[in-house]
């Protein structure tokens, strides 16, 4: 899929290099993100952070990643799959609740 997302963790490459596409395969960059990127960026702010919630900035790129995941549905999420709760801090998924995910759907 293309997801476009900008920054911290997960770039997209400059509109000025965009049509060097030697250049960008040259460098083994992607043209898209993975789902495993995706997850892979919210490791890394949990590494980053810790037990404190991260700054505005990531806090801005998780408003995108959370309908990139539900919309690739639960299928892509273990109890190991490092998310967000409610206050930005984040853990692993084994340790939310439903509350502390507001933007989880609840079933009808």
């Amino acid at each position: 899929k293309k997801w476009a997302l900008d920054g911290p963790y997960l770039f997209k490459v400059p509109r000025i290099l965009v049509n060097r596409e030697r250049f960008i395969e040259f460098l083994n960059i992607q043209s898209c993100f993975t789902i495993n990127d995706i997850l892979n960026a919210l490791s890394e702010m949990s590494n980053d952070f810790g037990d404190t919630p991260v700054n505005e900035p990531c806090q801005n790129v998780i408003h995108h990643i959370i309908p990139l995941l539900q919309e690739e549905g639960t299928e892509c999420i273990d109890q190991s799959v490092m998310l967000p709760d409610q206050g930005y801090v984040i853990c692993k998924a084994s340790h939310l609740a439903f509350n502390d995910t507001p933007w989880c759907e609840a079933d009808e």
